[in-house]
């Protein structure tokens, strides 16, 4: 880690999707010896997730370590962090990194990691993390900032309410970071919240790109629209309890990688874990008549590997009077499908 007195290393655990930290945070928590929650305390890194007084006494360059951290939040793909001291944090159990305070937009509010240069380029992610998703989209760089949002309960961020993902929350938490009239590109579940929040200040809203959002109400009475919804609210209530095939046929659909049999991939076991007890998408109306009066320029994306989200995506396009955009080649992952970096960037400078 740069910007440091004495070396600093942080190491990311890949087939475990685990951070583990050195002195950048430590966590204490309610179930340790008062006497150490004491110490916690008067090294300022308690209740919250973070790093001592120590670690920041020994930073010679904040702006080098500061870097180093984002790098860390931006790049590397973890669902629990390992601290140099106390109790592990998993995402499912609720993750509170509101103590990194080398990092920008970290204490009750959620993390947005601001990349490039140009006009700002929101990035909403789903139910995978910001790396998974947007991991395409970074030769936007030379002529966008992209602004990545880490929706809460993914790393850094801090834990959802109860460990409940709900799209009314992330569009109070997407709201003031519209105050620079960004454009929005949002996925799957983020883009209800990104809808909500736009409908409510469209005109803070440059242009919306909205990819595979779960709006199956606009195809009213499509038997293969109902039984996916039905499957995924399943999965969300039950979580690793639903129905085996079930759950590996929406996983497929939703993009993880599953095997026809054996256990599930660690790291779709803890998105399962993460997403269970959320709110369903089918609770989701957003005002899509005050976008389409705005007259926000529109593009919903699909990646054409399945039929019914065809004609979902579709039904949202002819309902914003949307362009429409057709990627194959990353499943339900759009934003990697090769091509789409550049369509994206197309459309962007259009509407710039």
């Amino acid at each position: 880690m740069a910007g440091r007195v004495l070396n600093e290393v942080e190491l990311l655990h890949r087939p475990t999707r685990t951070l583990i930290t050195g002195y950048l945070c430590f966590n204490i928590g309610p179930g340790w010896p008062l006497r150490i929650r004491l110490l916690a305390w008067g090294s300022r890194m308690r209740p919250r997730l973070g790093p001592t007084v120590a670690f920041r006494l020994g930073i010679r360059d904040r702006e080098a370590a500061r870097r180093s951290v984002e790098r860390i939040i931006l790049e590397w793909d973890f669902d629990r962090i390992l601290p140099g001291h106390g109790e592990i944090v998993e995402t499912a159990a609720g993750t509170s990194s509101r103590g990194f305070r080398l990092a920008p937009s970290m204490m009750d509010e959620i993390v947005v990691i601001r990349e490039g240069e140009g006009p700002e380029v929101l990035l909403v992610h789903g139910g995978a993390s910001p790396a998974r998703t947007w991991s395409g989209l970074a030769p936007l760089k030379g002529r966008w900032t992209l602004a990545t949002v880490h929706r809460r309960g993914f790393p850094p961020s801090p834990p959802a309410p109860d460990g409940r993902q709900d799209f009314d929350i992330d569009a109070t938490d997407l709201a003031p970071l519209l105050d620079r009239r960004p454009h929005v590109v949002a996925h799957s579940y983020g883009a209800l919240g990104a809808l909500i929040a736009a409908a409510r200040e469209p005109a803070r809203v440059r242009s919306l790109t909205l990819i595979e959002p779960p709006l199956f109400y606009l195809v009213p009475g499509d038997p293969e629209l109902a039984r996916f919804q039905r499957m995924g609210d399943e999965s969300l209530a039950n979580g690793l309890d639903t129905n085996p095939a079930t759950l590996r046929e929406f996983l497929r659909v939703a993009g993880s990688p599953v095997p026809d049999t054996g256990p599930l991939p660690e790291n779709v076991v803890q998105a399962v874990r993460r997403a269970h007890g959320s709110r369903s998408p089918s609770d989701a109306r957003p005002r899509l008549d005050v976008l389409r009066d705005a007259d926000i320029p529109v593009l919903v994306a699909s990646g054409g590997h399945a039929s019914f989200l065809e004609r979902a995506a579709d039904a949202l396009a002819a309902e914003l009077h949307a362009q429409r955009l057709v990627v194959p080649g990353a499943g339900h992952f759009v934003a990697a499908a090769p091509g789409f970096c550049e369509r994206l960037g197309r459309f962007l400078f259009s509407v710039n």
